[in-house]
């Protein structure tokens, strides 16, 4: 095999050498998308979202989410951003939004570390949040990589209070059935089915 170099070559490995010295110098930061409800007409929560701010510059997930989880530094990023999230949610409750909650996007490999349970009832614990003031979101392709293993683990998740969300459904291999199995209580359908939902009659 032969290809032409080109800088984006580089761009992984330079990402890779440095996501060590970013968590070490606190450099990722959680940004909150505000959840809006039609119904009630107010904000109800927010999406937790993680940034990584090095030099003044903003790095998106896309550019170093995936080296992470293949270097193993996904643990340490998304254990600070569930923190963070708890806490955020926390300060809001205070401020008099009673029902306020948070969205953590959560992958399979976070949720299956050693010991979860424990460390997110510490989490819980230690900011002092009820577990209702917390959804993890997990995404449909990771479902399907141990369907059965997942459910067991959503099952302890909702014993202890905390809701799920089921994030991009419809792509992948979308099945209603597995809806009808996994312990959810929210589905979010991929953007791509509703983006051009008011001029598309198909897509509404």
């Amino acid at each position: 095999n032969i290809e032409v170099f080109n800088e984006e070559m580089l761009e992984d490995i330079l990402i890779e050498g440095l996501l060590k010295k970013a968590i070490d110098n606190k450099e990722f930061v959680v940004n909150f998308q505000p959840i809006y409800s039609v119904n009630k007409k107010k904000i109800i929560g927010a999406e937790a979202l993680v940034r990584w701010v090095r030099d003044g510059k903003v790095i998106y997930p896309d550019k170093f989410i995936h080296i992470a989880k293949r270097t193993g530094d996904i643990y340490e990023i998304d254990n600070y951003v569930l923190k963070e999230a708890c806490i955020f949610c926390k300060e809001k409750r205070k401020e008099g939004f009673k029902d306020f909650q948070v969205s953590v996007n959560a992958s399979y490999r976070f949720l299956k570390q050693h010991k979860f349970i424990d460390k997110l009832k510490d989490v819980l614990d230690e900011v002092g949040l009820d577990p209702n003031g917390l959804k993890l979101e997990i995404t449909e392709d990771e479902v399907l990589e141990d369907a059965k293993q997942v459910v067991e683990l959503l099952k302890e998740i909702k014993a202890l209070g905390v809701m799920i969300a089921l994030d991009d459904f419809g792509t992948g291999y979308s099945s209603l059935n597995h809806l009808t199995k996994l312990p959810i209580d929210v589905l979010k359908i991929d953007r791509s089915f509703v983006v051009d939902m008011v001029e598309n009659d198909k897509s509404r």
